[in-house]
């Protein structure tokens, strides 16, 4: 473990303090009203790290998906905003738990990723990942109070549990992945290519193991979709429609038949 530590804290300490300085000094370059920041009854030191998205967000851990923005907010899958309201009772804050839950996800994805990574490559390459991954530039929003490092983090749980064989426990974090962004749910496709390697390839084990070992894996990759499922069933209690997460894509990205989703919407406007 402290060997790990000497390797992850470096890319991710040095690459947080980048942000933070970027983002401060960034936001006093923006001219006042050129985009969404935090209402005024925040902390005014945290207001350069709520725009676009993060308020998006901030309303959501506050009252969920209802109000006249609820077709905007179905967008916005529920672990993230879930886990924001749970940890912004411990007298810290909402806005403030936010940020640190989103550097604790991303430090704690590290982790996992180079657990990962030191299987397949060398220490030194597995390493360098980690740099490239914490210098990259969209890696911002791993720091901001979005769902992205979150994502990230149980992407990788979920792929290390595979890698050690608990195909149960990582499909209970494939599917609470399935429920943080909508990327998620494509970690259903790692269950699905071992189940169809195993059945392909005859196992080594004697029928009973191997038979034991495919029921996990499929088992496995039958929870991984359920956290999509659980999204679509607060969808549908909290705004009637189940898959508006569907319709609030289409707002975001507009009518439009170069819209990769206008076809899917378009036929979900004709049955619901």
């Amino acid at each position: 473990m402290r060997h790990d530590a000497q390797i992850v804290l470096p890319p991710f300490v040095i690459s947080r303090l980048i942000v933070i300085v970027a983002t401060i000094v960034g936001s006093r370059l923006i001219p006042p009203g050129a985009s969404t920041t935090l209402p005024t009854h925040g902390a005014a030191a945290l207001q350069p790290f709520f725009r676009f998205d993060a308020t998006y967000y901030q309303s959501l851990w506050q009252s969920g998906y209802s109000g006249p923005l609820a077709a905007y907010h179905a967008a916005f899958y529920p672990v993230y905003p879930l886990l924001v309201r749970a940890t912004g009772t411990l007298l810290i804050g909402p806005e403030l738990a936010s940020l640190l839950l989103s550097n604790l996800a991303f430090l704690g994805a590290l982790f996992l990723i180079y657990r990962i990574a030191i299987r397949y490559l060398e220490p030194s390459v597995a390493s360098r990942s980690l740099w490239i991954l914490a210098l990259w530039p969209w890696a911002i929003f791993y720091s901001y109070p979005m769902a992205e490092s979150v994502e990230l983090l149980l992407v990788a749980g979920a792929l290390l549990l595979m890698e050690r064989g608990a195909w149960v426990g990582s499909g209970v974090v494939a599917a609470l992945a399935g429920a943080s962004r909508p990327s998620g749910i494509l970690t259903s496709l790692a269950f699905a290519g071992e189940f169809i390697a195993r059945v392909r390839t005859p196992h080594p084990d004697p029928p009973p193991q191997g038979g034991r070992e495919l029921r996990r894996v499929m088992i496995g990759g039958l929870l991984s979709p359920l956290g999509l499922v659980a999204f679509c069933l607060i969808l549908l209690v909290q705004m009637g429609n189940p898959v508006g997460f569907l319709h609030a894509q289409s707002l975001w990205l507009g009518p439009h038949p170069r819209n990769p989703l206008f076809p899917i919407t378009s036929t979900l406007r004709l049955v619901t």
